[in-house]
């Protein structure tokens, strides 16, 4: 069985309690953890898949959460290296087509508190364009797991 990737700490509640300035910081420090994290799972699949559009589905979802990184880190977030590998014994595919749409689950739950809790328009827009991002690549996942079987 493919390993689970590593689960950075649910931030959810500590976001949920911030308003303003104060969530802005918590936010900036912690969404990057969760993308980092899909990331390397992305970057596992692109490299383990046998699967030619799971691999080029992997490229692309690196991709999102390569910019996404690189937008947060440009407004101060966190700077730490990416260089670990999670590395599943078994079929990369269909591990990252399960796991990819549960990490995006957890970084929908942290974007969707910020209309409500941050008046940062860099923010705002920022989630309001990967949420419909990361919808949309779950719902590719779903349907190249439903191919594989």
């Amino acid at each position: 069985m493919p390993a689970q990737p590593p689960r950075p700490l649910t931030a959810y509640g500590q976001l949920s309690a911030a308003q303003g300035a104060k969530f802005d910081r918590i936010f900036l420090a912690t969404l990057p953890a969760y993308l980092e994290v899909g990331q390397r799972i992305a970057n596992s699949a692109f490299y383990g898949s046998k699967n030619p559009e799971v691999k080029a589905f992997a490229a692309q979802t690196k991709t999102t959460y390569s910019v996404s990184l690189a937008k947060l880190r440009s407004w101060g977030g966190t700077q730490s290296s990416i260089m670990d590998i999670v590395r599943p014994q078994g079929d990369y595919d269909r591990w990252f087509l399960k796991y990819y749409p549960r990490q995006n689950e957890e970084i929908r739950q942290l974007l969707l508190l910020v209309p409500t809790h941050t008046q940062n328009r860099h923010l705002r827009q920022f989630a309001a364009g990967l949420l419909p991002k990361l919808s949309a690549e779950d719902a590719r996942a779903r349907l190249l797991l439903k191919t594989l079987k």
